[in-house]
């Protein structure tokens, strides 16, 4: 995805067969096989196409998540502590439980999300681990095809300009959607794209449904770029810029 790809393309000249500045460096940057394309791809259906009409995750019944929990917790206890457990459990249904189960299903029926979302945010916005090692991804690239362009500088320019080509892919929704095609003969082809750009937003899912291809969230794609996690007590807050408030690329090198 972040790889560069070879594109030809035409650079118009000025008076007397020069050409302009910029298209000088187009030609360039050409001729040394990166892409001069704005986009690493262009999609038939938007990137958020199916976003409006994902179905939501079902708010599992109180009795059904406190079996599950007892199923997946007998294992590694021991016969006293599980008896316990299931004490706990059935105190919880009877009890306080019945009035954070309609708790949790009012405020489902107030959002167009999963359940499970907003804690699942907190989960992570409230841990004092450190991000380095339990939350932020390391990401390891290919040596690069031509060993020529191996060196820091070339490699830095790549990776800078890919990431800026993924970027305005994704902002322009040019990126394809996330689906997961359970019968890529009949959803892996043109007539499927088709009929899924023309199907209202509100109903794309099911049109895709009936391919067997499932669209999957991409909520968090976001967040991606322009992003960051700003520390504060007890519980830390995730800010997206603007795009014209966002438009530098931080480098570093080495450890100091």
């Amino acid at each position: 995805m972040l790889s560069a790809v070879k594109r030809s393309v035409k650079t118009p000249a000025l008076r007397g067969g020069a050409l302009h500045p910029r298209e000088q460096v187009l030609a360039a940057v050409n001729a040394r096989g990166f892409a001069t394309s704005p986009y690493i791809e262009e999609t038939v259906i938007p990137t958020y196409h199916f976003q409006d009409s994902l179905p939501k995750l079902p708010v599992p019944k109180l009795e059904d998540t406190l079996e599950r929990y007892k199923y997946f917790a007998q294992p590694v206890v021991s016969e006293a502590t599980f008896d316990t457990t299931s004490k706990l459990c059935d105190s919880f249904l009877n009890g306080e439980g019945k009035a954070l189960q309609e708790e949790l299903v009012a405020k489902d029926k107030a959002k167009y999300s999963s359940f499970i979302s907003e804690p699942w945010f907190d989960m992570y916005l409230k841990s004092r681990d450190p991000l380095m090692i339990n939350v932020n991804p390391q990401l390891t690239f290919n040596d690069a095809p031509d060993s020529s362009r191996m060196d820091q500088a070339s490699r830095a320019a790549t990776l800078v300009t890919s990431s800026a080509r993924f970027y305005r892919t994704l902002k322009d929704e040019k990126l394809s959607p996330d689906i997961f095609h359970t019968k890529p003969k009949d959803s892996e082809t043109d007539r499927y794209k088709t009929l899924m750009k023309w199907i209202p937003r509100k109903f794309a899912f099911y049109g895709s449904y009936y391919y067997g291809a499932f669209p999957l969230d991409m909520s968090q794609y976001g967040r991606l770029f322009s992003s960051t996690r700003i520390p504060k007590n007890g519980k830390d807050e995730l800010v997206t810029y603007e795009p014209s408030e966002s438009r530098h690329v931080i480098v570093q090198r080495g450890s100091e």
